[in-house]
């Protein structure tokens, strides 16, 4: 879904609705050039500066990895701040957020989460988003969605064993696939 580390940089600051200025303003120590070469992929970003705005993040309510930001593996972002909001506020704006990026991003799914096989991670009611492939092999070891046998399953893919794991090393076999896809965008009920 996000091509670079500068794509996926922006679009963690951007869940806080916040611009580069504010950013640098709030966290002290980045420069808006060097914030601004960063999400336009002019330079690297150094690991120490990346687990500054980690901690940043997660004390704003975003909860990522740096192996996301950095290779699209890990945690993808989870928006803890939406706990705030009541269940119809919820439901409303996390499906709003979600048609938005289905209408803007090719193979876009979205789903409401039925199980607590990913928990603490990823539980029911929770709302999922995420971008479905046609080349299974290339999500192996991603946290992915899998529809098979009507039913939806979260875990870390396994393209060999053609399974899913969890948090606990808990593994399902999938006998049947609908659909996969890579999981990029989580919304936390509570």
């Amino acid at each position: 879904m996000y091509k670079s580390m500068g794509e996926r940089l922006s679009y963690c600051r951007n869940l806080l609705g916040i611009s580069r200025r504010e950013l640098v303003e709030a966290i002290g120590g980045i420069s808006l050039p060097t914030l601004s070469r960063w999400e336009l992929n002019y330079v690297e970003i150094t690991r120490v500066k990346l687990d500054y705005l980690i901690k940043f993040f997660k004390k704003n309510g975003i909860d990522v990895s740096p192996e996301w930001i950095l290779y699209e593996g890990g945690q993808p972002p989870i928006n803890n701040n939406l706990q705030n909001f009541d269940k119809l506020n919820f439901d409303e704006l996390s499906y709003l957020t979600l048609s938005n990026l289905k209408n803007n991003i090719e193979n876009f799914e979205i789903y409401q989460v039925n199980s607590n096989f990913f928990e603490p991670l990823i539980c029911n009611g929770d709302y999922i988003g995420g971008v479905t492939y046609d080349n299974l092999e290339i999500l192996t070891n991603k946290l992915c969605y899998i529809i098979g046998d009507m039913v939806l399953y979260i875990g870390i893919f396994n393209y060999e064993h053609m399974s899913i794991t969890n948090m606990f090393k808990q593994t399902i076999k999938i006998n049947a696939v609908m659909k996969i896809g890579a999981v990029t965008w989580i919304a936390k009920r509570g």
